[in-house]
Protein backbone atom coordinates (compact mmCIF):
# COMPACT_ATOMS: atom_id res chain seq x y z
CA UNK A 1 0.00 0.00 0.00
CA UNK A 2 1.15 3.70 -1.26
CA UNK A 3 1.24 6.55 1.70
CA UNK A 4 -1.70 8.87 0.62
CA UNK A 5 0.12 12.22 1.79
CA UNK A 6 -3.63 13.77 2.78
CA UNK A 7 -1.82 16.39 4.82
CA UNK A 8 0.26 17.75 1.56
CA UNK A 9 -3.13 17.59 -0.27
CA UNK A 10 -5.32 19.28 1.76
CA UNK A 11 -2.87 21.64 3.91
CA UNK A 12 -2.47 25.15 3.78
CA UNK A 13 -2.37 26.76 -0.16
CA UNK A 14 -3.16 23.14 -1.63
CA UNK A 15 0.06 22.33 -2.33
CA UNK A 16 -0.73 18.76 -3.28
CA UNK A 17 -3.37 19.66 -5.14
CA UNK A 18 -1.54 22.22 -7.31
CA UNK A 19 1.33 19.23 -8.15
CA UNK A 20 -1.44 17.22 -9.33
CA UNK A 21 -2.88 19.94 -11.65
CA UNK A 22 -0.26 20.27 -12.92
CA UNK A 23 0.54 16.38 -13.95
CA UNK A 24 -2.60 16.34 -14.81
CA UNK A 25 -2.41 19.55 -17.45
CA UNK A 26 0.51 17.65 -19.05
CA UNK A 27 -0.90 14.09 -19.00
CA UNK A 28 -3.62 15.87 -21.04
CA UNK A 29 -1.16 17.56 -23.14
CA UNK A 30 0.88 13.87 -23.93
CA UNK A 31 -2.55 11.87 -24.16
CA UNK A 32 -5.67 13.82 -24.86
CA UNK A 33 -4.07 17.13 -26.85
CA UNK A 34 -7.89 17.55 -28.83
CA UNK A 35 -8.98 18.27 -25.29
CA UNK A 36 -5.90 19.91 -24.10
CA UNK A 37 -6.37 22.42 -27.49
CA UNK A 38 -10.04 22.82 -26.42
CA UNK A 39 -9.07 24.33 -22.75
CA UNK A 40 -6.62 26.38 -24.31
CA UNK A 41 -8.54 28.31 -26.90
CA UNK A 42 -10.43 29.66 -23.59
CA UNK A 43 -6.97 30.11 -22.06
CA UNK A 44 -7.78 27.35 -19.52
CA UNK A 45 -6.37 24.25 -18.33
CA UNK A 46 -7.87 20.58 -18.04
CA UNK A 47 -7.36 21.04 -14.35
CA UNK A 48 -10.02 23.88 -13.71
CA UNK A 49 -12.54 21.02 -14.09
CA UNK A 50 -10.72 18.26 -12.21
CA UNK A 51 -9.44 19.92 -9.08
CA UNK A 52 -12.90 19.85 -6.86
CA UNK A 53 -12.64 16.13 -8.25
CA UNK A 54 -8.90 15.20 -6.66
CA UNK A 55 -10.63 17.34 -3.50
CA UNK A 56 -13.62 15.37 -3.23
CA UNK A 57 -12.03 11.70 -4.88
CA UNK A 58 -14.63 11.95 -7.48
CA UNK A 59 -17.45 11.96 -4.96
CA UNK A 60 -18.75 15.18 -6.39
CA UNK A 61 -19.17 14.40 -9.86
CA UNK A 62 -20.25 10.23 -9.86
CA UNK A 63 -22.58 8.41 -8.60
CA UNK A 64 -21.83 6.12 -5.57
CA UNK A 65 -21.47 3.10 -7.08
CA UNK A 66 -18.30 4.70 -9.07
CA UNK A 67 -16.79 6.84 -6.20
CA UNK A 68 -16.53 3.12 -3.94
CA UNK A 69 -14.75 1.49 -6.77
CA UNK A 70 -12.50 4.17 -7.24
CA UNK A 71 -11.83 4.75 -3.52
CA UNK A 72 -11.00 1.14 -3.77
CA UNK A 73 -8.62 1.41 -6.03
CA UNK A 74 -7.38 4.82 -4.51
CA UNK A 75 -6.24 2.91 -1.07
CA UNK A 76 -4.34 0.33 -3.27
CA UNK A 77 -2.79 2.95 -5.72
CA UNK A 78 -2.91 6.10 -3.77
CA UNK A 79 -2.91 9.73 -5.94
CA UNK A 80 -2.09 7.86 -8.85
CA UNK A 81 -5.81 6.27 -9.29
CA UNK A 82 -7.10 9.76 -9.57
CA UNK A 83 -5.12 10.98 -12.46
CA UNK A 84 -5.86 7.67 -14.13
CA UNK A 85 -9.79 8.47 -13.29
CA UNK A 86 -9.30 11.85 -14.49
CA UNK A 87 -7.62 10.86 -17.95
CA UNK A 88 -10.32 8.48 -18.03
CA UNK A 89 -13.78 10.70 -17.61
CA UNK A 90 -11.71 13.24 -20.19
CA UNK A 91 -11.88 10.47 -22.72
CA UNK A 92 -14.82 8.58 -22.40
CA UNK A 93 -16.45 12.36 -22.63
CA UNK A 94 -13.95 13.68 -25.58
CA UNK A 95 -16.76 13.69 -28.42
CA UNK A 96 -19.08 14.93 -26.02
CA UNK A 97 -16.70 17.97 -24.79
CA UNK A 98 -15.34 18.65 -28.09
CA UNK A 99 -18.82 19.27 -29.89
CA UNK A 100 -20.14 21.38 -27.04
CA UNK A 101 -19.78 24.86 -26.29
CA UNK A 102 -17.11 25.22 -23.17
CA UNK A 103 -19.81 27.13 -20.93
CA UNK A 104 -21.63 23.62 -21.33
CA UNK A 105 -18.04 21.59 -19.90
CA UNK A 106 -18.37 22.55 -16.61
CA UNK A 107 -21.86 21.39 -15.71
CA UNK A 108 -21.57 18.30 -18.11
CA UNK A 109 -18.47 17.05 -14.98
CA UNK A 110 -21.19 17.46 -12.57
CA UNK A 111 -24.10 15.27 -14.03
CA UNK A 112 -21.58 12.42 -16.36
CA UNK A 113 -22.29 11.35 -19.57
CA UNK A 114 -24.29 7.84 -19.22
CA UNK A 115 -21.26 6.34 -21.33
CA UNK A 116 -19.07 6.72 -17.73
CA UNK A 117 -19.35 3.62 -15.86
CA UNK A 118 -17.32 1.70 -13.63
CA UNK A 119 -16.62 -1.12 -16.16
CA UNK A 120 -15.84 1.94 -18.69
CA UNK A 121 -12.72 3.61 -16.15
CA UNK A 122 -11.46 0.67 -15.43
CA UNK A 123 -11.32 -0.45 -19.03
CA UNK A 124 -9.95 3.47 -20.27
CA UNK A 125 -7.75 3.95 -16.97
CA UNK A 126 -5.98 0.83 -17.67
CA UNK A 127 -4.33 2.58 -21.26
CA UNK A 128 -2.11 5.22 -18.72
CA UNK A 129 0.68 4.72 -18.10
CA UNK A 130 1.75 7.33 -15.68
CA UNK A 131 3.40 6.20 -12.18
CA UNK A 132 7.01 7.30 -13.12
CA UNK A 133 5.53 10.61 -13.73
CA UNK A 134 3.99 10.48 -10.49
CA UNK A 135 7.05 9.82 -8.08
Amino acid sequence: MKIHHYDHIYSKGLPGLVQLAGILNLLVEEYLPEISDFFAMEGLKPDIVANKWFLTLFGCALPIDIVTSIWDRFLVDSWEVTLRVALSLLEISQDIILNSKFENVFSMFDNPPVLVTAESIATVSRRYQISQVIK
